[in-house]
């Protein structure tokens, strides 16, 4: 009895596992629902993204820089992430933030 099917490529076949991986993970996401970013916790986000620092953060918001700081360990802890370079990654690819805008305000950007 043969298989009328033809055979799969080395690159079909990483491709295939590659969506099976992500579907998993999905249903791993399904399982964890995420509270949304409080607004206070979204600007700083997008501050983070487009570059400022925690003391420029706090200036533009009016907190102080540990308020800042906080704000940061909070959404690191929020995405789960390992540091806050990971946890804007996580923002861009799950779409609380978009890179519209970002790298055009802080200072010292081109």
């Amino acid at each position: 009895m043969t298989n009328s099917d033809p055979p799969v490529t080395a690159e079909q076949e990483s491709y295939l596992r590659s969506v099976h991986e992500m579907w998993h993970r999905s249903l791993e996401m399904e399982d964890k629902p995420r509270r949304c970013l409080s607004p206070r916790l979204l600007d700083v986000l997008r501050l983070v993204a487009e570059g400022y620092t925690a003391g420029e953060i706090g200036e533009r918001l009016g907190l102080t820089e540990k308020t800042v700081e906080n704000h940061r360990a909070a959404i690191v802890e929020h995405f789960e992430a390992r540091n806050m370079v990971h946890a804007v990654v996580l923002a861009l690819q799950g779409g609380e933030i978009t890179l519209d805008g970002i790298g055009n305000t802080a200072e010292g950007s081109a």
